[in-house]
């Protein structure tokens, strides 16, 4: 009986963190879209790295919710299109009806392949090198688990806006902690 009290008490934490953290997302998309910053009224593609996916999520609710004219693509890292998909339905859910809120329609985050595919975790030859070109020539700073996929799709569509497609923008999630593990894994590089 302890065992299943535990459990309950996970997922109700669960719930509730995944709950407060879309509305954090809901609340980032509306500071975002300050006309002082990215604004509402321009079309954009907001980039992301998807680990879990739900920061993509809590982003493209906050673009529905807010009437904006945001296109969130996430760039899948651990999962199939199916989990995500799945992911994304529960938690559009979950938010809908803790807040009795029409349910949405999922579809919000247009998911898409690495433009690398491998297994979770895993660096390519080059990748370390290409992190370090990238925060040499630009200062910023992105990991190859996780925030140089973003970058590498956000560069790809960067050339379709100078071609008159909708501005770009890559939004850093973190994973510069995991750098430091592979300073651990791949010490000739640091």
């Amino acid at each position: 009986m302890e065992f299943y009290s535990k459990i309950g008490l996970i997922w109700i934490y669960r719930f509730w963190l995944t709950i407060f953290f879309s509305i954090g997302l809901i609340r980032l998309v509306q500071y975002l879209s300050q006309d002082h910053i990215l604004g509402k009224d321009q079309p954009l593609k907001i980039i992301v790295d998807a680990g879990t996916g739900t920061t993509a999520v809590g982003l493209g609710i906050g673009a529905l919710c807010l009437g904006l004219p945001w296109e969130v693509t996430a760039v899948m890292l651990a999962d199939t299109i199916e989990g995500y998909e799945k992911k994304e339905e529960s938690l559009v859910s979950e938010l809908c009806l803790s807040f009795d809120l029409p349910m949405m329609h999922h579809g919000l985050v247009n998911w898409v392949e690495r433009q690398h595919p491998r297994k979770f975790g895993n660096v390519l030859k080059g990748e370390i090198e290409a992190c370090q070109q990238i925060a040499q020539e630009t200062g910023v700073l992105v990991d190859p688990i996780y925030t140089l996929a973003g970058w590498e799709l956000a560069s790809q569509l960067s050339q379709q806006e100078r071609k008159g497609g909708a501005k770009v923008v890559m939004l850093h999630t973190g994973g510069t902690l995991g750098m430091f593990g592979l300073a651990q894994r791949y010490k000739s590089y640091f």
